[in-house]
Order: C-alpha cells, then structure tokens, then sequence
C-alpha cells in the first residue's frame, strides 16, 4: 500500500511539480490531525513515521505508577513492553493501531492533504509569477468579467494560471476576443484567500519600454537607454533616449531598419503612434526635442537650477507643441528622468517614529532613492539638511504638536520647503492611482549616511549676525525647559548652553512619553510654571515635539504668549533691518502693529506655512510667521524654527536689559478669542461667508483665506471647515471682554442669515 502512495505522488511531483517530501509532510500531519479528532487527549504527542515500507503513528508517553491519563501516561509494565530498560518518568513510544480511524478521521486526513496540495500549487505559481513583476507575459484572452474586467492565461504547463486585467488597465481603442493571443505587463502579484492574483496591464508606460527592449538589441544590451515616455494609450506614444556610447545613434538603433523595428512595437499596440526623441542633459535642448515637431524658436531656463523654462513658439504651432493631450508637455516636464534621486529621511522621538521610519526608508531604497537619514531630528533640521546636502527632498516623520498616538509625515521639496497644496494633491493623486514601477534589484537604492544634524543646525544658528552669543552669555540666563519628552530636548538645551545659560530640564528626555498634550498652550504649561518660579529661572522655553513651534514663560510664571514669541523677534530683527513683515490672517495685530512703528508694511497671508512662505517671497519680508509661535527668518531656511527663534529673543531680551514681563509690556495689549458655530449640513457655507462680507464691505475685508474682517479697535476672522458644516471665528481685541463680545455679535448676525 505505502509503495502504491509513493508512486502517486512521484507521479504528482512530474505531473504539478509538487515535491514528494512535501506532500509526505502534509500526509502525516493529517493522520496527526484525524487521529486527535477521533481520540479526545491527544494533542502534540502524537507523530507519524511515513516510509515506502512501512507507515506507523506512536504516541508518546510518560512512565508512571498509576495511569489517570491514558492519552499521555503509560503504567510501567505496559512500558517495558515496549522499551525493557524503560524506568519511572520516562518518555516511551507506544505504537498506535491505525485500523481503527473512523469516517470522520478518514475525511479529515483527506481534506488536509487536498488542501496541502493546493496550498503547494499556490506557493508554487507565487513565487513563479511574483518574480515576473515588470515583466511581458504573453496569453491567451479567456473571457470577459460582467464589470469589463478580463480573465487572461498566462504561462505554459504546471506556471499557468488566470492573470486579471481590469477595465482600468486596458485600451479604449483595443478589441480582443476569446482565445486571441495578447501580450501583457505584469503590475503586481498578490496573495490572496484564492490563490495568488496576477495583475496586468496594456496602458501602463512600462509595457512600451519592455516591448522596445525586446525589439531593440541595443536597449536591452545597455547601449541604448529609454529616459523618459509620455503616453496616452490607444494613441501616441512619445520616448526619449540616449546612446552610452557616441558612435550609436539611439534613435535609428530603436527605429531599425525600414522603421521594422518600432513598426514591431506599433503592430503589437494595434497602431498607437510611436515618437521617438533624443534625451539631453541640457534641459533647455531636452525640452526642445521633447516638443518637436513644432518649430520652437527658444527655451530658457528661468534660473540656474529652477524646474521651470519659458518655451517660445510660433503661434500657429502652439497646439502642436503642446500635442494631443498635452503629450509633449508632459514629456518636456520630465526633468532628469531617470535621474537618482537623495531623500533625507528624519523623525522627532515618537513611540511608532521608529518603525515608521523603517518603513519609510524602505520604500524609498525600492524606489531606487538614495537615502541620508539624519534620525532624530527637527522638522527646521531636516529642512536645513536638505538644502545642506543639496537633496531632492525630504521627509519629516511628525505629527506636530498632536497627541502620542498620531503620526504623519511632513514632505519637502528640493528647497527644503514644505510642498504647495497643488503638489500636495499630486502626491495624493499619485498614491491613489497606485501606478508605481519598481526598479530592478541592481538600482535600488542605498543609505548614504545615518548621521546627527542637531549640531550643524546650532552651529549655523549661532553663526548668524544677528545672533549675539557673547551678549547672551553676559547675562547669564537661568532657563526651565519642556521639550515634551521628544526631539527638542536634545537640542534645545544644547543649543541654550552653547549661548551660557544655566539650564534646568523638564520632560526633556527623549523617549515619546509626552508628559502633557504636546501643543505649547497656556493650559497645558502648568508644569513649567511652577518650576520657574521654584527654580527663580529668568524665563522658561517651550517646544513642540518636532520644534518648529515656539512659547516663553515670564520669570513670574505668567504666559508670554504664542503670539508675542514673532512678535518680539520681529521687533529685534525690525529695530536692525526695515522691511516687511508676513503671518497669517488669525495672527495677533500686534505683529503689524510692531511693524509700522519700525517703518515697515505688514502683510497677511492664507493660514499655513507654505503659503506664509509664498507671500513672504512675494513681499521681500525680513521675518514672518505664524500666530502659534512659529518663526521664519529666511537669513536661515524658509521654514518656522524654534532654535532660530530662540536665539534671536534671548539676543533681544540680553540687549534690552529687560526681565520678561518688562518686555512684555512693551508690546500692545490684545486679547484672542476662539469659538465656533455649528450649522446644518444643508446650509451653504460660502453664501454665509459671501453674505458677511458683503455686510462689511466698508470696512477693511481679506477673503484670502475665509473673511477676515479688520475694524480699527479688533478684527474677526471667519473660516469654514473642509470637514464639517462649521464655521470658526476667531477674535482680538485689547481686552478679552471685548474679543467675546465681538464673537457673540458675529455669531448672532451669522444665525440671522441662516434663519437659526
């Protein structure tokens, strides 16, 4: 009997390739499993012996005087029976008659080695097919899915199996019908419940590129590279390439012999048109190509260095310029394909910072991205280092001043800034597509350094002119700091002894155990209050946990408040450098206030700091930022700091000769106040907001960013939410009776409108 087992499964290994050792293993493992359904007590001491002569299972068991579980104790008689020189406590091997297995044991022996078998061909046609992704598959169109989706069979003998097309991923103009040969790019092979799921595609860019490898020798040899391809499937195809070697003329070495080799391509795309240009490293030639065949008259670059040309044509050739769908625009926008690109990857101290930075770094190297990972590191940090290394960008692994349990990452672009929200919707836009090809192993990428940038950072904050280091030291400053248990205590610290303060630290151990909520608000700075009071420190320095948000305590414990933080580094940069000023709409009046005294002109800008930042380039401004202690002075980076921030105060308050509070009450007094109305979800916000504004026309009105509207005493500010049927309104005025009062009046006028 067990030789006649034996022989069907030599004959299942030639037949489906499934390995005889491996089916042996699923066999005995289902004798295990239908013996312990059979026999209640039986659990892991039971094993099977499967040889071509013989097949016995054997329980094992303890030698003992008095048996009270037979499954797994043996009297010692009955054990010397087995083993003569067995003793007391021993383990012996009795063998178990498998006569008596029932239906039930019988069935279940077989529903595991059915399922062994299938779990074989699964693992078999994955690991087959997985290294096949990026690949060309040729198969055999086998029907036609209610939802548009088609079914192909790719592979040959025991590798085939059924390959998914979607409706997505197919051509408008192309028609198949059952049994029709057709070639297909591999996007992904999945695992799943079923079976593993091949995923394929006909418009996706790659399918060109790996179709001209196999008509080209001189592409898949090397010679001959493919840059960069814009194509709209079903129409045009347009490539860009260049020859390693200088006596090969890449565009003839693709085209071929009578066009035979790019009509080859063409005939396999059922006619889709194929352009083909030459790749340059010169941008300015490379977008003149890539635009052809209009007559472009010049390119020019608008900076050194700038991802952006003014392109001159004739305009009667401006449509074909641009080509059909906008082609060959998308082409010539494809600077340095190809190109690898260096990522700086770094985090604040959260407890999933770690992980997610594994896992960031991962993605990036199969990417093919070279990676400088900087660690720890503030979110102003890893904005210098992407300038210092002259990097593609950056990624900050942050969720800012929210809770321990958050997390998220903050991307910048080549300036080290933070992406515009057009660039932003890109990205997300390009994650929902999930159209990703992946490199081969030989161009993934590699770590370039795992190296600390804390101390360039405060070495290039003291090496500013404005940055007094020998006046501060003067003074001597006791200083309590709450970095919050994160990033901040690392540098902060270091930083304000670097200046010749006393420091005392307070949650500054980085360990993502935030002692408090983390956002830099009075009611959540209790602590540090108390503790320079108790300490007799001069000031206290709040951070947030990537630290790119700012808050000083008085010597009395007494708010400084977030708002003042740039408004009194504003008024130290102000009093050496005239100029202008930018924050945000919901920003305190005094930074205007403290900008007009010094003969400059303030301007206010949307909320967020991308677009303080435009507005600061748009307007020269020597400092700017935002309302809740973020400082953005662009002698250093175009991005808050609080190390920047924190230096540049501590410069003022050593010239002064001032304690806190004296400082403090330099500045106009004005009181914000923050409240919110509900509304329901059939009421159209806009026409509130446009009512409003209309209602107020006389006065001084900025719809930039919601209504803000400025009175000469106080200011409201009205924003809805993207998320709910809300709308914010933020008030000032020089007391906070006021600021209430004016939020009251606002919110009555708004239930007016809206009949509430």
């Amino acid at each position: 009997m067990n030789a006649e087992i034996f022989a069907a499964l030599r004959q299942l290994e030639k037949e489906r390739g499934i390995p005889v050792d491996y089916m042996v293993e699923k066999i005995t493992q289902a004798l295990v499993a239908a013996y312990k359904k059979d026999r209640d007590g039986y659990t892991d001491n039971v094993y099977v012996e499967l040889t071509e002569d013989a097949m016995r299972m054997y329980a094992q068991k303890e030698v003992v005087d008095e048996v009270i579980t037979p499954a797994t104790e043996v009297t010692l008689d009955a054990a010397r029976k087995v083993d003569p020189h067995a003793q007391l406590g021993d383990l012996v091997n009795v063998e178990i008659k498998t006569q008596a297995f029932g239906r039930i044991a019988a069935q279940t022996a077989k529903q595991v080695i059915i399922q062994g078998i299938r779990e074989a061909e699964r693992g078999m046609i994955f690991e087959s097919f997985s290294s096949k992704e990026h690949e060309i598959l040729t198969g055999s169109v086998l029907r036609f899915e209610p939802n548009g989706d088609m079914t192909i069979r790719i592979g040959q003998g025991t590798d085939k199996t059924d390959a998914l097309l979607p409706v997505g991923e197919q051509v408008k103009t192309e028609h198949f019908v059952e049994g029709d040969m057709i070639r297909v790019y591999v996007i992904e092979v999945r695992r799943s419940s079923r079976g593993p799921q091949v995923m394929v595609s006909r418009t996706h860019p790659a399918l060109v590129k790996r179709l001209f490898e196999l008509e080209v020798p001189e592409i898949s040899s090397g010679a001959v590279e493919i840059r960069s391809i814009a194509r709209e499937p079903g129409s045009r195809t347009k490539i860009a390439v260049h020859a390693a070697e200088e006596n090969i003329d890449p565009v003839g070495a693709c085209v071929g012999a009578r066009g035979a080799r790019v009509g080859a391509v063409v005939e396999e795309l059922q006619g889709e048109k194929m352009d083909i240009v030459v790749w340059s490293e010169d941008i300015c030639q490379f977008v003149a190509s890539a635009l052809s065949p209009a007559d472009v008259i010049s390119v020019t670059q608008l900076q050194q260095g700038a991802k952006a040309c003014r392109v001159i044509v004739p305009d009667d050739q401006l449509s074909l310029a641009i080509g059909k769908e906008g082609q060959n625009a998308r082409l010539a926008a494809r600077r340095n394909p190809g190109k690898k690109l260096t990522i700086v990857v770094g985090r604040d101290a959260r407890i999933s910072g770690g992980m997610v930075a594994d896992l960031v770094e991962g993605t990036l190297l199969a990417c093919g991205a070279d990676v400088i990972n900087v660690g720890l590191c503030t979110t102003p940090g890893v904005e210098m280092a992407v300038i210092t290394h002259k990097a593609d960008g950056g990624i900050i692994i942050t969720a800012s001043h929210n809770p321990r349990q958050w997390n998220a990452l903050k991307l910048l672009n080549a300036d080290g800034e933070f992406l515009s929200d057009a660039e932003g919707k890109r990205v997300l836009a390009l994650a929902e597509d999930e159209n990703f090809v992946f490199p081969d192993v030989d161009h993934i990428g590699k770590v370039v350094s795992r190296e600390s940038y804390n101390d360039e950072h405060i070495r290039r904050v003291l090496a500013l002119p404005l940055v007094d280091a020998e006046a501060v030291r003067k003074r001597h400053f006791k200083v309590v700091v709450d970095a919050v248990n994160s990033v901040g205590g690392i540098v902060i610290p270091k930083l304000l002894r670097e200046l010749g303060c006393e420091v005392v630290e307070l949650n500054c151990e980085p360990t993502g155990e935030f002692a408090h909520n983390p956002e830099p608000l009075p009611e959540n700075l209790t602590e540090i209050s108390k503790a320079i009071v108790r300490e007799q420190a001069d000031l206290g320095v709040v951070v947030d946990p990537d630290v790119d948000r700012l808050a000083f305590v008085s010597e009395d414990g007494s708010m400084f408040v977030e708002e003042y933080t740039l408004v009194a580094v504003a008024d130290y940069i102000l009093s050496r450098k005239t100029g202008n000023t930018v924050s945000n709409l919901s920003s305190s009046r005094a930074l205007s206030d403290v900008t007009q005294m010094h003969g400059g002109e303030y301007f206010a800008s949307a909320v967020g700091e991308v677009n303080v930042v435009a507005k600061m380039k748009e307007v020269g401004a020597v400092i700017g930022g935002e309302g809740n202690g973020g400082v953005i002075y662009p002698e250093l980076h175009y991005g808050r700091d609080a190390l920047v921030g924190a230096a540049l105060f501590l410069t003022y308050l050593a010239e002064k000769g001032m304690t806190m509070t004296e400082l403090r009450k330099t500045y106009p007094a004005y009181f914000a106040s923050k409240n919110k109305i509900e509304l329901t979800p059939a009421i159209d916000v806009d026409k509130v907001l446009r009512e409003m504004k209309s209602r107020y026309a006389n006065e001084k009105v900025n719809d930039a960013d919601g209504v803000k509207i400025d009175f000469p005493e106080n200011w409201v500010h009205l924003r809805k939410s993207n998320t709910e049927p809300i709308i914010r309104v933020y008030t000032e005025a020089k007391t906070m009776a006021e600021a209430d009062a004016l939020a009251r009046r606002i919110i009555a006028e708004i239930k007016q409108i809206c009949n509430i």
